[in-house]
């Protein structure tokens, strides 16, 4: 098997009516997280760089804000992520 360091996500199967979306929900916690910062329709063209707070991607994912701010704080404190908060 080849070592491949990137694949090709579709990031149209978080969107409502794909079969993705048809599946049961990520359950909050931070590698869920993680994977949707990563492949989440809300990802601009930068890597890395989603232009959105915490309520829209809360709500993104079905998640009250209380379970995304776990999840944010252990992506946070793995030193995965960074936000500026007051920028969107």
């Amino acid at each position: 098997m080849a070592d491949e360091t990137y694949r090709k996500v579709y990031i149209k199967m978080w969107r409502y009516g794909s079969s993705f979306t048809k599946l049961s929900p990520l359950a909050p916690s931070g590698q869920a997280l993680w994977l949707y910062l990563l492949t989440g329709d809300l990802t601009t063209p930068i890597p890395g760089v989603i232009n959105a707070g915490r309520g829209a991607v809360s709500e993104a994912l079905g998640w009250d804000m209380k379970a995304f701010n776990k999840a944010f704080q252990e992506v946070f404190n793995e030193g995965l992520v960074k936000a500026n908060w007051k920028r969107v």
